[in-house]
């Protein structure tokens, strides 16, 4: 009996050693960084129709593991020259957290977070110098992603920000080029010297009831303003209404949706000069 109750100890005592030691290991592997090409990647699926029928995770593809568990812990990359490609993190096999990723002149190619495995928040991506040229923001709605333009930076060097309240396009040369409410119903416009070439608020009407605006185009250098003003909404225009806009007098713009205070879509009437 006393015996049997020793091997019995013997045993729980192995046991529990072994169970330690696989803890030890499990938790070393989460805490240290591994290389990111030591992970395998599977394929992600979800079921549709649980139990008949499985569908790819189209905006979380895969799932990464070390050594057939999901892996959680930092991962890093690097190119041949060991410059670094990138860092960041997993839990539960999905990406987790703020990455970066460099390009292999070792300035950075772009930055931002996942959350469980889907693009999140803010990301940021630079050109071939480092320098930062488009900024996207990522929402998810269940297994949905979809993204907002935040910034641009185009091919001359001008910049366009679409901010919460209002939108703001730049000069070359940093200087403000013009800055326009969120639904078109204020702003400013500037020369690339900083001179005010026009302002809404002189040649605009907004109907309370409706939310119609109308723009009166002014002549000269007005006039060039106001097609700068609506530039950002002409790629939404036929050709005719276009066309019709560079001999306008004043263009009326309607809510899709009367009575929103949030103006979703555009509906665009061009009354021709006289």
């Amino acid at each position: 009996m006393i015996q049997d109750l020793k091997n019995f100890l013997f045993c729980t005592l192995i046991c529990f050693a072994f169970s330690a030691c696989d803890q030890k290991a499990k938790s070393k592997t989460s805490s240290e960084t591994i290389i990111y090409t030591q992970l395998t990647a599977e394929r992600n699926y979800w079921d549709s129709i649980p139990g008949k029928l499985k569908v790819r995770d189209k905006c979380r593809p895969y799932r990464y593991f070390l050594e057939g568990d999901p892996y959680t812990g930092k991962v890093e990359d690097h190119f041949t020259s060991g410059k670094p490609k990138l860092s960041g993190a997993f839990k539960d096999g999905y990406a987790e957290g703020f990455w970066k990723y460099y390009q292999q002149n070792d300035s950075l190619e772009q930055t931002g977070a996942f959350e469980n495995g889907y693009v999140n928040g803010e990301w940021r991506f630079y050109n071939r110098k480092g320098k930062e040229d488009t900024r996207l923001f990522y929402k998810r709605s269940g297994r949905d992603v979809s993204a907002d333009t935040l910034m641009v930076v185009y091919e001359d060097g001008s910049r366009k920000e679409w901010l919460k309240d209002k939108i703001i396009c730049s000069y070359r040369n940093g200087n403000r080029k013009y800055e326009i409410s969120a639904d078109g119903s204020d702003g400013t416009f500037w020369d690339i010297n900083g001179a005010v070439t026009a302002e809404m608020k002189d040649y605009i009407r907004k109907d309370k009831i409706t939310d119609e605006t109308t723009f009166y185009i002014a002549q000269g250098k007005h006039q060039k303003a106001y097609k700068e003003l609506l530039d950002y909404r002409k790629t939404k225009w036929t050709r005719e209404q276009k066309e019709s806009f560079e001999t306008a007098n004043s263009v009326t713009i309607k809510p899709r949706f009367p009575f929103s205070p949030i103006i979703i879509g555009f509906q665009v009437t061009v009354e021709r000069s006289r």
